[in-house]
């Protein structure tokens, strides 16, 4: 069963503000960011991480589980925000411990750049939304037509009918 824990964290050198997602797939997690309200689709990270790779740091080797490692990084969450910094293609995000010989855990993300099939999935994705919405608008015009020629049919031509749709 998949967990999820979404939050937001600011970068160190930078006003910029990350939306952070942190999948736990049981035998790892995945880890994604994004610049929050960036206009730039490209700029995404992104990283799996195994229960070995996290008890890297000593800390998290007396835990057994992914899921006793993230109950311990989002306790901390509450007591210290994590922070991001930007450093070339990664981006790193730093989660403060309650340790004085392990004060933190840092998971640096690679940049995801989008392969040629990504971008014709997301263009497929695009299309079939463009003729959802082509459709949409076209079945309002017809209802709209449809009332057009009711209003004519209900007035006379001498007197004037306003009348106001919500749509």
């Amino acid at each position: 069963m998949k967990q999820v824990k979404n939050f937001e964290i600011k970068e160190e050198n930078s006003n910029e503000i990350y939306e952070v997602k942190i999948t736990n797939l049981m035998n790892s997690i995945v880890i994604n960011a994004k610049i929050k309200d960036s206009n730039d689709l490209n700029k995404k990270f992104e990283k799996e991480f195994s229960l070995e790779e996290i008890q890297k740091v000593k800390y998290f080797i007396m835990y057994d589980s992914i899921n006793d490692c993230l109950d311990e990084i989002f306790s901390q969450m509450e007591i210290k925000k994590p922070n991001a910094k930007l450093e070339n293609n990664y981006l790193n995000i730093i989660f403060y411990l309650s340790n004085i010989k392990y004060p933190s855990i840092s998971f640096a993300l690679e940049e995801k750049i989008k392969t040629y099939e990504d971008i014709i999935k997301e263009n497929e994705k695009l299309k079939k939304e463009n003729e959802e919405l082509k459709n949409r608008i076209k079945k309002i015009n017809e209802k709209i037509n449809n009332l057009k020629s009711t209003i004519k049919y209900i007035g006379n031509d001498d007197e004037e009918i306003n009348i106001f749709i919500r749509y």
